[in-house]
């Protein structure tokens, strides 16, 4: 124990004699561990599920629940204790549990009273119905003004039902009366007293998770009168049963049925493991507050591809961050062990063991990290908590904080600080007491032989590592195999098991093997420097001469390049899979607009002329038409996969490769980014319109509309005489075509009507000035406030690394690049100023300080940079490939090579900067004692 207390005292005396190394040090761990607590904040600071899962059962009541219309031969329905796991698929020709069938599964002194549930009704103002009337809902519905149009749920039900669900137990509603949300009142500018319709608009084919609600209600329309306003966030209105219910009880087939459980039993979880055999599921009140054990929970069920994906890009991320946490770190122990060489060959000489020597260094981590770690949380936590507000406009709730998950980043930056003073201490506790005492240290120039074995071994290793990357991608398994619950219970399935041993071993030989290779490549840049300018001559000998505290100066370069330049080529490749995976009209800055809730063309046309007035205040200056044509293309025979199968991307992105028919999960199934509900597979535009697409082949595709053609995104589709065939109920045509990536099929309105086809207006394509992706936030949030039955279809991203907002990302690696950079040049700045203090004295000018710190710098960029670009463009292909084998081939690999330039070139230039205002301070001719 005394020993250790004179460890610390050691340490203590020896931190505060190097402030600047001490809290450049504090600020590099602080920079590690506020990330990490920011992140924790961000993501658990926020109601449970289980919270809002209670708050879903009304006061009174014991349980919702909900029998679906899914195939009772599918039983049991998998749920988990806050409801239902995900959306469902009725069966339309299934009629759900009765009251009885599932009272039997319930305690006797339960009750079930069921309610009617129709999302995204029209609720206007007064439109000059009375309250009660109640007719159908024709094209020329008068509208009111804009703030009193809104979407809203409609519920129907019993008095009593009613008074549960609004907190009203005591109110009775008249036949003519409905209740309304605070928010919908609010929105509608109504009060008690006031009239208000609900409008049901024409089904567009598309069922939720209520089945056949909204198209048993369809073209209907009713008025009533407000009784009074509810307190409530969302935007709903209840109403009294015997309006809409009555159509979905005169057959029950398709519809899913919503009950309360009132009474005073609980329903338990066996109670609702009984219910999920009939397809029904229940959120009980007793169940969420004593919460099943994980054994009596369902297994999530799962497939090789998601366990793939989640594991292989977890281990990727924790290597990238404890490999940047580390680097950062370790300069500043290294440079400290430097700085302390001969006062700690003084204390060896004077019988100090290699033990205590490390554990001067060993304290030093300690106080450091747990200071570092503490800062660090804070700055995270306040940081999460500024960006929700003000950027997110989310303030987070501290009461769902859950605080062990801070105590754990202070002790991971505990855990940082031993590792990262861990390879100084072991240094230490091998420094020869004479060589300490001496200026240049023994054996700091590496013999010939050592540097040839050093790099003789970074090739093995690299070779190493290429070979497992080579293996990783190429392990057997069944990427759709259904491998249950092992990913849940934290095991890797047996089947991967192998990839990720190599992936790991790759990892740890490629940054292994890096850091040879950059002490290889100091020691020859050195030897090799003997025609160079005096100042790069003298940084690179330096270098050599001080190999542990360059090496891992330049090791946290290189990690912070491979961060950067790996996020470029998974920004890509998320990009490329993003317009592989969905079909569009446009490409920003060219926007979509829609019908939310579509009833006519001329409903839809006044609504939609309304918010293209607003775009029109914001910039956008081209408004064109969007049709739906009913047509739909005939594919070639080669390219007609039927079942659970699809054309495989690489034959629907190049023309000419061909086709290939693979499981749906790996195939081109692309979605539509087009706002509507309407079910259309062709789409009509003029020449015009597709001129300000945005498509690189725009004008080509225009002129092919001119023609008479058509543009398609699925290259299957072109026969081989460059046509594609159409039909039109019996109508056929074979019209000229041309392939555009991710757009979808689109003719021209001529082209609609030779087909016979009566185009229906879907919406608008709206073209204006490159917004950055936070304006065009606003402009979306815009939108959804003035015109809710307006929303809007951003299309595919402009640029091949995807969104703006990825830019800041790379900005931020870059930062912490500059950072490592500037931090090591300061620390170096400490150790070369004696040997600065001699030039100068002898007649040196005293720019050369200058100089030969931007030579430092030059150094550590040009060793680590480059090798740290090849290490991240390495693992991106890795990645890329990885996520090829599991999602679809989309060829080659996006490695953005004019980015990657441009990181580089913007680390050189930051760097330079950073050494040249390191290097303004003037070299004092009086010798600071460092020692």
């Amino acid at each position: 124990m005394n020993a250790f207390r004179a460890a610390l005292r050691l340490g203590v005396r020896d931190a505060w004699r190097h402030r600047l190394r001490s809290l450049l040090t504090l600020a590099l761990i602080t920079l590690a561990v506020a990330p990490l607590a920011a992140y924790h904040t961000l993501t658990s600071a926020r109601p449970p599920s289980r919270e809002g899962a209670l708050a879903s059962i009304p006061v009174g009541a014991e349980a919702r629940i909900v029998a679906t219309a899914v195939p009772p031969e599918l039983a049991p329905f998998e749920q988990i204790p806050e409801g239902a796991p995900g959306p469902w698929f009725d069966d339309l020709s299934q009629k759900p549990a009765d009251a009885s069938e599932l009272a039997r599964a319930l305690d006797p002194r339960l009750r079930l009273l069921r309610y009617h549930v129709f999302p995204e009704l029209i609720v206007a103002g007064d439109v000059g119905l009375r309250p009660g009337d109640a007719r159908p809902a024709t094209a020329d519905v008068v509208l009111p003004q804009r703030a009193q149009l809104r979407v809203a749920t409609y519920t129907e039900g019993s008095n009593e039902v009613l008074g549960l669900l609004t907190g009203r137990p005591d109110e009775v509603l008249a036949p003519d009366e409905a209740w309304v949300s605070g928010a919908l009142a609010e929105r509608l500018g109504v009060v008690a007293g006031a009239t208000v319709t609900v409008v049901a608009p024409p089904f567009t084919g598309w069922y939720s998770t209520e089945g056949r609600a909204k198209e048993a209600v369809e073209n209907q329309q009713k008025a009533f009168r407000v009784a009074g306003v509810v307190a409530h966030d969302e935007e709903q209105i209840w109403g009294p049963e015997g309006w809409a219910s009555s159509r979905v009880e005169r057959d029950d087939v398709g519809f899913v049925a919503n009950y309360l459980a009132v009474g005073d039993a609980p329903v338990t979880w066996d109670q609702a493991k009984q219910l999920n055999q009939l397809m029904a599921f229940a959120v009980s009140r007793h169940v969420l507050n004593n919460y099943p054990q994980p054994h009596e929970l369902y297994p999530v069920r799962t497939t090789l591809r998601k366990a793939a994906i989640a594991l292989f890009s977890g281990l990727v991320s924790a290597g990238l961050g404890g490999a940047l946490a580390l680097m950062l770190i370790a300069p500043a122990f290294m440079v400290g062990a430097e700085q302390s060489r001969r006062f700690l060959g003084m204390l060896s000489s004077c019988g100090a063991t290699p033990g205590q020597l490390g554990q001067v260094f060993i304290t030093q981590g300690l106080a450091l990290g747990l200071l570092g770690g503490v800062l660090g949380t804070m700055v995270g936590v306040i940081g999460a908590w500024a960006a929700s507000a003000w950027v997110y406009s989310d303030p987070i709730n501290f009461a769902y904080l859950p605080w062990w998950v801070l105590f754990l980043s202070v002790a991971v930056s505990v855990l940082l600080g031993l590792l990262a003073t861990g390879i100084a201490a072991w240094r230490v506790a091998r420094l020869d007491p004479i060589g300490a005492l001496k200026d240049i240290p023994v054996g700091s120039r590496s013999a010939r032989r050592w540097v040839v074995f050093r790099g003789g071994a970074s090739v093995a290793l690299f070779a190493f590592s290429v070979a497992a990357a080579f293996g990783v991608v190429n392990w057997p398994f069944d990427p759709l195999q259904d491998v249950g619950s092992g990913v849940a219970s934290g095991t890797v399935p047996e089947p991967l098991q192998g990839a990720l041993a190599l992936l790991v071993l790759a990892f740890a030989s490629s940054i292994v093997g890096a850091l040879l290779l950059v002490s290889t490549l100091t020691s020859w840049a050195a030897r090799a420097a003997s025609g160079a300018p005096l100042v790069l001559r003298l940084a690179l000998r330096d270098a050599d001469e001080h190999r542990s505290r360059f090496v891992p100066a330049a090791a946290a370069v290189l990690v912070t390049t491979l961060l950067a330049s790996y996020l470029a080529v998974m920004f890509g490749d998320v990009a490329q899979r993003e317009w592989a995976t969905g079909t569009a009209l446009t490409v920003r800055p060219a926007w979509t607009i829609g019908p939310n809730t579509p009833v006519s063309d001329s409903f839809d046309r006044l609504i939609l002329d309304d918010a293209a007035a607003t775009l029109r205040s914001h910039g956008f200056d081209e408004m064109h038409d969007v049709l739906g044509v009913e047509a739909e293309i005939v594919r070639p025979a080669t390219a007609n996969c039927g079942g659970d199968t699809a054309v495989d991307y690489l034959s629907a992105l190049n023309p000419g490769t061909p086709p290939k028919c693979v499981p749906q999960q790996i195939g081109f199934v692309p979605g539509i980014r087009f706002p509507s509900w309407l079910n259309y597979e062709v789409f009509a535009v003029e020449p015009e319109a597709m001129r300000v697409s945005g498509f690189a082949e725009a004008h080509e595709a225009a002129r092919i509309l001119e023609l008479g053609g058509i543009v398609v995104g699925d290259a299957t589709m072109i026969r081989p005489d460059g046509t594609v065939e159409v039909a039109s109920g019996a109508r056929r045509m074979s019209v000229p075509a041309i392939h555009v990536r991710g757009a979808l099929p689109t003719v021209s309105s001529v082209t609609a009507r030779q087909l016979d086809a009566q185009p229906r207006l879907l919406g608008m394509m709206v073209s204006g000035p490159y917004f950055p992706d936070w304006r065009g936030e606003e402009i979306h949030d815009l939108l959804r406030r003035e015109h809710p039955l307006v929303f809007m279809g951003i299309g595919h991203e402009r640029y091949p690394w995807g969104a703006d907002s990825t830019l800041l990302a790379l900005c931020v690696s870059l930062s912490l690049a500059v950072v490592a950079a500037g931090v090591s040049l300061a620390l170096a700045r400490t150790q070369t100023e004696r040997e600065l203090i001699t030039m100068v004295g002898v007649g040196a000018p005293p720019s050369l300080a200058r100089r030969f710190t931007v030579a430092q710098g030059l150094a550590l960029v040009l060793l680590g940079g480059p090798l740290g670009m090849l290490l991240g463009l390495g693992l991106g292909a890795l990645q890329s490939r990885w996520w090829a084998r599991l999602s679809g081939d989309l060829g080659a690999v996006p490695l953005l090579l004019p980015v990657q330039a441009v990181i580089l070139l913007a680390l050189l230039a930051a760097v330079t900067a950073v050494a040249l205002c390191a290097g303004l301070r003037r070299v004092p001719l009086v010798r600071r004692r460092l020692e």
